[in-house]
């Protein structure tokens, strides 16, 4: 049975009696939701960013029931703890999701994690939320010397000035917390450290030895804060108290107009038996005896091996220690000037041979005997340490002999030698090799040497000639069978036995045996036997490549 309108009406003007009989309020109650229970950091944790600019995400906090849902309306404080930084908001209420966000402004200070903000709620006392963030510099940060920037000192001595340089960023702000690191550049001094950080004026500085190298700005240091970001400071170093030394090039001996063998060196040192080589220190080179001259710039600067030295050619002063030449540094150092001495001997003015032309040999062996020349000065007496080159024949007909030695010095008599390999070719005219002897920077003489190259021993029977011939039966051809004996490198060998034989055909040869001529041929006339069609003779020679040769003929019948 459904409740009539009137009964309804009834029922509910009962209820309405009863509530204000009771004292309550006609008003809706909101349901009771879950009590905080768990806080936890939803995003924003870990990132990097550049130094005084917005994070990209913006750092949350996740406030929850014990049943995970989230608790909206829970008031969370946001504190900047590290870095300098700041955030939108201190205190901000979790939304509908029990989500609270702010968005984070890193401060100045650089570096991993340098940049920190927690987050707190109230309702839950016991649990602190810690962002970290690493900052980087921004793309306008600038770095720039501050002070200790051309300063002057004595090298392996620190500068007086630390080389102190300031970090901005784009907005001309100091930047906190930049590692600089700082490297040599040039003139091999050390920073030390090599890595400091930016104080919060935005400025770091390290201390500078300078390096053993001498010289208006010789000496650079970089500082950088990233690959990008660079300056440079420059020092100019000297060298007040250190050493000169005679190294090498002292008291040689050679011939007017050339350079000495050795060129004369001078070692530049800072004090002490210990001292380190120095670079850059000029070096005056000076020709002070004898009319010599240098063939090298008379300022010589030390190179990192501190040394210097000067190429010197000597004049026409003849005798012991006539030349000399003077090495000297300003300021003065102790040692200098350095002094050398060399001596000027008489120059050679002949050569003249003195065995081994006109020998006889095999081609590619060497002859049995040294080439040897004797070289003489103006006034006839032997000279000691000329210079003689020696060339293998070309004369327009290059047959590869070689010489061995290419260059010898006369020895206390005067004399040179080589010795000579014929090439591979025999050949009526003589092989070739000349001895050259300079008698000063452009001009020299030259004595020539002829040799005579035999062939070596029969290797092959070639070049067969006569062969395919075509003549009536028992005639005789009228072109005569050659062979030539000749050696490994083909030149023709004379002398050697070639026999003749008739093999087919019944005819007869003549003669049946000869030695090749001088042009290494042997030669025989071939008459033909009775019996038509091909007839067949060879030549042989015991161990010779090629050996039998065969040649054919064609007997046809006569008119």
């Amino acid at each position: 049975m459904h409740p009539t309108p009137s009964s309804r009406h009834a029922v509910l003007l009962l209820a309405s009696t009863m509530l204000v009989a009771s004292g309550c309020s006609t008003d809706a109650v909101a349901p009771t939701g879950p009590s905080p229970a768990g806080f936890s950091i939803v995003a924003g944790d870990g990132q990097t960013g550049e130094v005084r600019s917005p994070l990209f995400t913006r750092i949350a906090v996740k406030v929850s029931g014990a049943n995970g849902v989230g608790v909206p309306d829970v008031p969370v404080a946001f504190v900047v703890t590290a870095g300098g930084g700041s955030v939108e908001a201190d205190e901000v209420s979790t939304d509908s999701r029990g989500v609270a966000t702010v968005a984070w402004t890193l401060g100045s200070l650089l570096g991993p994690n340098s940049q920190a903000v927690t987050a707190t709620a109230a309702a839950i006392p016991a649990t602190v939320l810690t962002f970290t963030a690493t900052s980087t510099v921004s793309k306008g940060t600038t770095i720039t010397p501050l002070s200790g920037d051309g300063q002057t000192g004595e090298v392996l001595n620190l500068l007086p000035d630390d080389p102190t340089v300031v970090v901005l960023d784009e907005r001309g702000e100091p930047v906190e917390g930049a590692v600089v690191t700082w490297s040599v550049a040039g003139g091999r001094g050390e920073p030390m450290p090599v890595q400091s950080l930016t104080d919060a004026a935005g400025v770091a500085s390290t201390t500078w030895r300078l390096g053993p190298t001498v010289g208006a700005g010789s000496q650079h240091l970089a500082a950088a804060v990233s690959s990008l970001i660079r300056t440079s400071l420059s020092a100019s170093a000297v060298l007040t108290d250190g050493t000169v030394t005679l190294l090498a090039g002292n008291g040689q001996t050679i011939f007017p107009g050339y350079s000495v063998p050795v060129s004369p060196s001078v070692l530049v040192r800072t004090p002490g038996s210990a001292g380190v080589p120095v670079a850059g220190v000029e070096v005056l080179w000076e020709v002070t005896a004898g009319g010599g001259r240098l063939n090298s710039i008379a300022k010589m600067p030390t190179g990192t091996d501190g040394v210097s030295r000067g190429m010197w050619v000597l004049g026409g002063t003849l005798g012991a220690g006539g030349q000399q030449l003077q090495a000297s540094l300003t300021p003065g150092l102790a040692g200098s000037p350095v002094l050398f001495t060399a001596s000027a001997k008489s120059p050679p003015a002949t050569i003249t041979k003195v065995s081994g032309d006109m020998q006889t040999g095999t081609v590619g062996q060497p002859l049995s005997s040294p080439l040897v020349v004797l070289v003489r000065d103006a006034g006839g007496d032997p000279v000691a340490g000329a210079t003689v080159s020696w060339q293998g024949d070309y004369d327009g007909w290059y047959d590869g002999s070689t010489v061995s030695p290419a260059v010898s010095l006369t020895d206390a008599e005067g004399l040179a030698s080589t010795n000579m390999r014929l090439g591979p070719f025999a050949a009526p005219w003589p092989s070739y090799a000349d001895a050259r002897l300079s008698l000063g920077p452009s001009e020299s003489v030259v004595v020539r040497f002829n040799a005579v190259a035999l062939p070596g021993p029969a290797v092959h029977l070639a070049y067969p000639s006569g062969n395919a011939q075509t003549g009536v039966v028992g005639s005789t051809l009228g072109e005569l069978l050659r062979v030539t004996a000749t050696d490994q490198f083909y030149n023709a060998v004379p002398g050697v036995p070639i026999e003749w034989s008739v093999l087919v055909g019944g005819g007869s040869v003549s003669p049946v045996s000869a030695l090749t001529d001088s042009l290494g041929q042997a030669a025989a006339s071939w008459t033909l036997g009775s019996s038509f069609g091909v007839q067949v003779v060879t030549a042989s020679s015991a161990g010779l490549l090629g050996s039998p040769t065969t040649f054919g003929a064609t007997a046809i019948a006569g008119p």
